[in-house]
């Protein structure tokens, strides 16, 4: 990533899977993230802060494009945790 001097600002990892593999869902209806990635992506956000976590709880949605991620998984969040 650069900023606009071409100055390197950071790195990154970027995740890619084959387009057809079989294993993974393509019906928005269905398809769900990994636990896994939501606790690393979640909880990344929180460790920026609060006000970013919260940010990211009401702004992160499944592929249906309506339902909050935050809302799904709500179940599997111990008490207290948001």
């Amino acid at each position: 990533m650069t900023d606009e001097n071409k100055e390197v600002m950071g790195t990154g990892y970027v995740y890619g899977s084959e387009p057809d593999a079989p294993w993974i869902d393509r019906d928005p209806r269905t398809l769900m993230p990994l636990w896994r990635d939501v606790l690393w992506s979640r909880g990344g956000a929180y460790r920026v802060g609060d006000d970013f976590g919260l940010a990211y709880d009401q702004t992160t949605y499944l592929a249906d494009g309506s339902t909050l991620l935050v809302d799904a998984y709500r179940i599997h969040l111990r008490p207290g945790e948001r």
